[in-house]
């Protein structure tokens, strides 16, 4: 399951730079999110959802990440960011809606990547 929950936060880095540059583009051109772009969002919020279900379940085995709390924190707040931003997306202007998403995206990114540094288990 280790390896499932590492697998897991290295594809969310993957999609989020993908989700974020896609999204700064649309915002840069002025125009809304495509449908495919939001599936994209959907499928990294997805992704962050089940690294967390996977986390928890490494940890139920008995195996904790080195700085449990703030490893526990990013998982949250990269799974919180993305429906978040679906909110806030939906009265903005298609460049702020686009803008959105590429800030909810770089967010994500950010934490990911913090939050790798955070486990390798005590």
């Amino acid at each position: 399951m280790e390896d499932v929950h590492a697998r897991l936060a290295e594809a969310i880095i993957i999609i989020a730079v993908v989700c974020a540059v896609w999204a700064a583009i649309a915002a840069y051109r002025e125009r809304d999110p495509s449908r495919p772009l939001v599936i994209a969002m959907l499928v990294l919020s997805g992704a962050a959802s089940l690294a967390a279900v996977t986390g928890l379940a490494v940890q139920g085995s008995g195996r904790e990440p080195a700085e449990g709390g703030l490893h526990m924190l990013y998982g949250a707040a990269a799974v919180g960011f993305i429906p978040v931003a679906l909110v806030y997306a939906r009265e903005a202007a298609p460049r702020w809606r686009s803008a959105t998403f590429a800030i909810a995206a770089v967010a994500v990114l950010i934490v990911a990547w913090r939050q790798m540094t955070t486990g390798g288990g005590a």
